[in-house]
C-alpha cells in the first residue's frame, strides 16, 4: 500500500514563525508584485501560478499554486 502524501501550506505575507516540517509549507503570497522576499519559503509566483492577481484573489493564489505545482492526496490551507 502506498503511503499518502500531503501538505498544510501557510499563506504569508511577512515573516512568521513556524515549526519546521515535511508537512508545514509556508507560501509567501504576491510575490508578483512585490520584489521582497521571505527567506525559507514558497513563493507563489513560481511555476504555473495566477501570483499576479493577488489583489483580486488573496489568499486564493496560493491555493491555485499548489494545486498546480503539488501532487498530493491532500492538500490543507
Amino acid at each position: 500500500m502506498r503511503k499518502q502524501s500531503m501538505k498544510i501550506f501557510i499563506s504569508c505575507h511577512k515573516p512568521t514563525a513556524y515549526i519546521e516540517n515535511d508537512i508545514l509549507k509556508p507560501i509567501q503570497l504576491n510575490c508578483a508584485n512585490n520584489p521582497k522576499r521571505l527567506e525559507g519559503m514558497l513563493r507563489d509566483n513560481e511555476g504555473e501560478n495566477i501570483s499576479d492577481k493577488n489583489p483580486l484573489y488573496c489568499e486564493l493564489t496560493a491555493q491555485y499554486w499548489a494545486w498546480k505545482n503539488e501532487d498530493l492526496d491532500y492538500y490543507g490551507f
